[in-house]
């Protein structure tokens, strides 16, 4: 008889299997192929079990499983302390329990971890979409537990959710109280992802074209909110720096050896900078990043930052400790008024040798120009006017240049003269440095996109921009961005103004329809409301629970704390209490309740009434011993009324009401002669 109750009924499995579906389901584009070959194939055998053609697998088709499974991982990831190969292991896991489904034990097993792979949703995304798509996995699970442990509401979908919804509905108030009080653990339980390309942003190097398929996305990079009370800066100083490129190799920029962080370059963790000029107007502000895979962080011109983990670089950049692999917060002062960026440190020898150099050959006509201009005994401020002034003649501007050959600095200066800002600011740091002017390519983005009800600025991938710094005696490194002098409406009004005929977003791309004040309205909208949610839910750290435990309770104190939560749970049981007072004053008991109250009233004017808090088996149990001729319909009468008012049986209702219209117990007297 135990084993026929852990046996797992029939329904259920149909439960289990569509709570696997829609877990595996957001994992479609991210895991390995194989792990959902691997669920179909196990699921087609679970389901050819349930139909009776087929039993379940021996030990030896689980053994091959479990071999194919670990080759996969093997072969699919090089590297295993990482999140992408842990959660496939989870996943692994989660399918081939399939294999061995045949009792509520094995089903519990995998509704319960279906709650933790649900979970794992959020360590790739944490937007709006995905919360809701979680909570909706975790309303299936929840229903499937309702289904595993009563027959009835396995074979009643609608009825079965709309509980599960209403208990996780009662779940909130305690969720939201746990969600502020506990501990905030940070990222140090995190496990880094494994690389691959860059969700959104720049890349670590730069040659020409690199751009292209940054220009055609409408993703934010970052969104920017600016101390209370400070204007956002000016469209033309919108320069958001990301990384410097020191290195040329004839066609691809880089960081170089000596200056990569990740490589050897020097970081500065929570140190004073001295090569900072500080006089001119500090900026305030604060960056949510979207992840990149990469360690660089945007900030305007001569950037510090006090948040945990981010280091300023000599270049005047940001880095994190670790790559950007999930949406984070940090807070940065800038001076990007100030004259020029370290004029009063000077130049090392070695910084100079690194920002003069060139490959030993190649594009020789660009090496000529420059010669000239040196040989006419021109300044740096001179050789950079003469620079900019061929870009203003002739060139253009275009999202679809040529394609360059192998001196694409001469290809670009001399035959197409048509390019995009990586063109511009590559050729220019070219011709710096063969005229002996030290230079260096920055990337970063240039722009941003105000959004006055919120006071935020979004910052697009489209906004991607490469300009030049190069070193101008007495004024230190000073930006020159070669692009502005082609497309000055790039810097004013944006790439997609800029170029309208061009402009084809294809990411997210409502951003194309702006025009059009409905669907204008709709992006900004939506945008605002991820804002606030990601301020508000995603990036709610321990400084910020501390600052709300603070003006809550004027003390964060574990006996302050305790209070607090004493006093709302109080409170919440006597409104839960009240509340279930009135909607059950003079609402009418469910029909097998009332059923079950006359069967007692007939017993007890018998002279057998039911005790206080006696349970309706040792009820009959009692009447049993007592009444033995009674037995066989008090039984029958007790086990209709549990499986219609704990199983919500509605066949069992129907005979519960057959039975007490056939149960009329003798009168007292009967019965104590009966029993006497």
């Amino acid at each position: 008889m135990t084993e026929l109750r852990s046996l797992l009924p029939r329904d259920t499995l149909l439960w289990i299997l569509v709570v696997q579906a829609a877990v595996l389901l957001p994992y479609a584009l991210t895991l390995p192929w194989w792990v959902f070959a691997c669920w179909i194939g196990v699921t087609y055998w679970r389901l050819q079990v349930y139909l009776g053609k087929w039993e379940l697998p021996g030990n030896f088709v689980k053994f091959v499983l479990i071999l194919g499974c670990t080759a996969g991982l093997i072969l699919t990831f090089k590297r295993w302390y990482a999140l992408e190969p842990l959660v496939t292991l989870l996943a692994v896991a989660f399918t081939l329990k399939n294999v061995e489904l045949a009792t509520r034990r094995d089903a519990f097993f995998i509704v319960s971890l279906a709650f933790f792979v649900a979970a794992t949703h959020l360590l790739f995304e944490q937007g709006i979409p995905q919360a809701v798509y979680a909570l909706g996995c975790i309303v299936l699970a929840t229903a499937a537990l309702l289904a595993m442990n009563s027959p009835a509401s396995a074979a009643a979908p609608r009825r079965t959710l709309k509980r599960a919804g209403k208990m996780l509905l009662q779940a909130v108030p305690l969720m939201l109280i746990l969600f502020i009080v506990l501990p905030r653990l940070g990222p140090m339980w995190s496990v880094p992802q494994t690389g691959g390309e860059a969700s959104t942003g720049l890349s670590d190097s730069m040659e020409p074209g690199a751009f292209g398929k940054l220009s055609k996305s409408a993703r934010p990079a970052f969104r920017v909110t600016f101390a209370d009370g400070m204007a956002p800066p000016a469209p033309p100083e919108r320069y958001w720096r990301a990384l410097v490129f020191s290195h040329f190799d004839g066609r691809k920029w880089t960081q170089g050896h000596r200056v990569d962080p990740l490589l050897g370059g020097k970081v500065y963790w929570k140190s004073r900078r001295e090569d900072i000029d500080r006089s001119g107007n500090a900026r305030h502000y604060q960056v949510i990043l979207e992840p990149t895979r990469q360690t660089w962080l945007p900030a305007l011109a001569q950037p510090e930052s006090d948040t945990r983990g981010v280091g300023e670089k000599p270049e005047n950049l940001l880095a994190y400790i670790r790559p950007v692999t999930k949406r984070m917060a940090y807070e940065v002062v800038s001076w990007p008024g100030s004259a020029g960026i370290a004029a009063g440190a000077g130049l090392s020898e070695v910084e100079r040798e690194i920002n003069l150099q060139l490959p030993s050959r190649g594009n020789e006509r660009a090496r000529a120009l420059a010669e000239s201009w040196r040989k006419d005994g021109m300044d740096a401020h001179e050789v950079v006017q003469a620079a900019l002034g061929e870009y203003y003649q002739s060139f253009v501007y275009t999202l679809n240049p040529p394609v360059l050959g192998r001196d694409s600095v001469d290809g670009f200066l001399f035959e197409s003269r048509a390019g995009f800002c990586e063109h511009f600011a590559g050729s220019f740091v070219y011709l710096m440095r063969a005229a002996g002017i030290p230079a260096r390519v920055v990337t970063g983005y240039l722009g941003g996109e105000w959004i006055e009800q919120q006071n935020y600025m979004i910052v697009h991938d489209f906004d991607a921009h490469a300009w030049a710094e190069v070193w101008l005696p007495g004024e230190g490194w000073t930006r020159v961005d070669p692009t502005a002098a082609v497309a000055p409406e790039r810097v004013l009004d944006g790439l997609q103004n800029a170029l309208p005929e061009e402009f084809r977003a294809e990411d997210f791309g409502l951003i194309e329809f702006s025009h059009i004040g409905w669907l204008n309205a709709l992006r900004i909208q939506w945008d605002m409301l991820n804002y606030r949610w990601y301020r508000s839910v995603v990036s709610f750290d321990a400084d910020q629970q501390e600052g709300l435990l603070t003006r809550l309770l004027g003390e964060v104190s574990g006996r302050r704390i305790a209070l607090a939560l004493g006093s709302v749970f109080g409170i919440a049981l006597v409104v839960l209490a009240a509340w279930l007072h009135l909607i059950n004053r003079g609402k009418p008991a469910p029909r097998p309740e009332r059923l079950y109250r006359r069967f007692c009233q007939r017993l007890a004017r018998a002279g057998l009434p039911r005790e206080k808090g006696e349970s309706p088996r040792d009820y009959a149990l009692r009447i049993c011993r007592v009444a033995p001729h009674w037995g066989g319909m008090v039984n029958s009468i007790t086990a209709a009324y549990e499986k219609a008012a704990y199983f919500d049986d509605s066949t069992a209702e129907q005979q519960l009401a057959r039975l007490l219209k056939t149960f009329w117990p003798a009168s007292r007297a009967s019965v104590q002669e009966a029993t006497s």
